[in-house]
């Protein structure tokens, strides 16, 4: 048993690792120009924005310390529209992978779009305060 919790507290920190690494690549890329390199709402154009956006930071403080797993996939697939957003301030990034992929001509499109959506869910996951 000990062996096994070792080997398994072991394993969740490299998972941690690979996230910090390959997430914060995807989320800086696509999400770091308005809710900063951090994810505290704080990137550099943030002055050109209708609205501030928030410290991502806190997704599980502001739910009952949850992370909103479900709800922030749902920004991705566009299934869940935040209000802070407005109509069109943030895109949906699922269908922007996807176009990405098209045009890089790679195969198995959908796959790579949500594989891409789910490396900056499980950053986002990562960095809650």
């Amino acid at each position: 048993i000990v062996l096994l919790t070792t080997a398994s507290l072991a394993l969740a920190e490299k998972a941690k690792q690979l996230t910090d690494i390959v997430g914060k690549k995807e989320f800086v890329t696509y999400c770091g120009s308005c809710h900063g390199s951090d994810g505290k709402g704080d990137g550099p154009i943030v002055d050109f924005l209708e609205r501030k956006p928030p410290s991502l930071t806190q997704l599980s403080k502001n739910n009952n310390g949850t992370f909103p797993f479900e709800r922030i996939w749902g920004v991705f697939d566009g299934t869940y529209i935040f209000a802070e957003h407005g109509t069109s301030e943030m895109p949906i990034w699922g269908y922007r992978f996807v176009q990405e992929a098209q045009q890089k001509h790679e195969s198995d499109i959908a796959t790579k779009a949500k594989a891409k959506a789910l490396d900056i869910v499980l950053y986002l996951q990562v960095i809650q305060e």
